[in-house]
C-alpha cells in the first residue's frame, strides 16, 4: 500500500465550485432531464451532507 497515491482534494477550489453551482439562477439548469439536474443535485447533496456532519459535531 505505500506505493498507492492518495486522492487529494483541493478543498477551497471544491467549495468554490459548489458555491458557484448553488448561486447560478435556477433557469440555468434543465430540470426536465437527469443530465440537467446533476450539477444542482450534487451540490445540494454535498451541502446537506456537510450540514448534517456539522450538526452532529456540535
Amino acid at each position: 500500500m505505500p506505493d498507492k497515491e492518495l486522492n487529494r482534494v483541493d478543498y477551497p477550489t471544491y467549495m468554490q465550485a459548489l458555491h458557484n453551482i448553488l448561486n447560478v439562477p435556477a433557469h440555468s439548469f434543465d430540470l426536465t432531464t437527469r443530465i440537467g439536474m446533476v450539477p444542482l443535485a450534487f451540490a445540494l447533496a454535498d451541502n446537506l451532507k456537510n450540514a448534517m456532519i456539522q450538526a452532529w459535531q456540535a
